[in-house]
Parts: structure tokens; sequence; C-alpha cells
């Protein structure tokens, strides 16, 4: 099975899990939920989300592919426009723009950081220091996530299909 290169962007590690051409890395925790994304940054990112998970008895999240193309977006907006804000430019919300990756949800939220932390495992501590972001990470309810990182923007979309 292909691989892609460490060298892609996360738009094109978003392509390459689109495509399926990622592979299944094993020695990850959680191997068996989620497949490869090429950007290591984005694997320790949701490590670190599904470990502080895990910690408190509530379920790993899987990662899915709608889910990347939405945060993916989000993220080369920001990058490219230097804000940092939950409306997409045309004024969308997370909602709005994981219905246009095909993602029917029951429950949406979306995390954003701009931070040139050392670290993925640095950002979600950041997350976890703050209230309302914790809050959205340790949801019960939520099943599945995404995430991008262009430049010093992070974004983490959380998330529930519907059924």
């Amino acid at each position: 099975m292909a691989s892609c290169s460490r060298g892609f962007t996360t738009l094109a590690a978003c392509a390459c899990l689109a495509a399926g051409l990622c592979g299944v890395d094993a020695s990850s925790p959680v191997a068996q939920a989620k497949p490869r994304v090429a950007a290591p940054d984005l694997e320790q990112m949701f490590d670190a989300v599904n470990a502080r998970r895990l910690e408190r008895g509530l379920r790993a999240l899987t990662v899915d592919s709608r889910l990347m193309r939405a945060a993916a977006t989000q993220a080369a907006y920001l990058a490219r426009t230097g804000r940092l804000e939950h409306r997409g430019p045309d004024g969308s919300d997370v909602g709005q723009r994981a219905r246009r990756a095909g993602y029917q949800w029951s429950r949406v939220a979306e995390n954003l950081a701009s931070s040139k932390a050392s670290s993925a495992r640095a950002v979600v501590q950041m997350w976890m220091n703050s209230r309302a972001h914790r809050t959205n990470m340790l949801n019960r309810n939520y099943t599945e996530m995404g995430g991008a990182h262009v430049g010093a923007v992070w974004v983490l979309v959380l998330a529930r299909p519907r059924q």
C-alpha cells in the first residue's frame, strides 16, 4: 500500500487520506481508531486528544476524512488571512463546512489555536487549559474528529454523525 511522504502539506495529507492512500500506523495507541495521516503533527494531535479522553474513561475518537477536509478549509483560510475566528471567508460556520465536505452531523464543534508551540501535544494542552476547548474535546457525545495544521494555525473539528 502506498503512503504519503512526510513533505506533503496538510492539505495534501487530507487528499491522501481521502483517496485512501495512507496506511495504518500500528504503533499508534489509537491505531485501530484512525487512519494514518501524512503529517506527524496531526497524528500527535489526535493521539493527545484521545489520550486525554481515555484518561477520563471516555472512548477514543476516530478520524474522519470529511472532517479533515472541513478543518483544512478553515486552517488554510486562517493561515492565509492571519485571522483566528470560527467564521469562514463566506460567513460559514463549522457545521456548514462539515456538511459541504459531505459530513451529516448531529453534533459538531471546532477548536482553533494560533501557536508556534513546539508540538501538537502543547497545543492540546493549551486547549485543555481552556474550559470551552476542554469541554469540546471531552464531550462524550462526539465520536469522530478531523484536524489541520497550516503554519501557526491549528484546527480540530469534533463531531457525531447523524443517525
